[in-house]
């Protein structure tokens, strides 16, 4: 299927473009999801995880808050300045709410992050996470950089 939508999706999308709005590449999918859905619903089987653990809101709404009192920061940093009082202030929070989400999460019965995934093994797991945090991060400063490579002046 996704060979399928490979192929076929810019041709549709470009047929669409030129005869309807923009908005017409995101309708077309309304259809697709109507029969997906419709055929799911007797064909898939009903399955539960049996050991499925409960949810933690308080971690999820901890993390929630300090990735979002980052990024803020991040963002209101090059229009107010770095070392701005209400920029040090959202890192501030951030850094609390950081260390709070990992004091949460090492007493709770059921964490949304277990802590022992950090601490590695002798098998090198540990050096494996870095190693993938560190090719996201790669990835990710790269992806920005084509972004403002690609940006055109006004």
């Amino acid at each position: 299927m996704a060979g399928l939508g490979i192929i076929l999706g810019p041709v549709i999308g470009g047929w669409l473009l030129e005869r309807f709005w923009w908005g017409s590449v995101f309708l077309v999918n309304l259809p697709v999801v109507a029969l997906a859905i419709g055929a799911g619903w007797p064909l898939v089987p009903e399955s539960r995880d049996p050991d499925a653990t409960p949810l933690d809101p308080t971690g999820a709404a901890l993390s929630i808050a300090a990735l979002v009192t980052l990024v803020s920061g991040i963002i209101q940093a090059p229009e107010h300045s770095w070392t701005a009082p209400v920029i040090l202030g959202a890192f501030g929070v951030a850094a609390v709410l950081s260390v709070a989400f990992i004091w949460w999460e090492r007493r709770v019965q059921h964490p949304m992050l277990p802590m022992e995934r950090t601490k590695g093994t002798q098998n090198g797991e540990r050096e494996q996470d870095a190693s993938s945090a560190g090719s996201a991060l790669i990835q990710s400063n790269a992806a920005t950089a084509v972004g403002r490579v690609d940006r055109r002046p006004p």
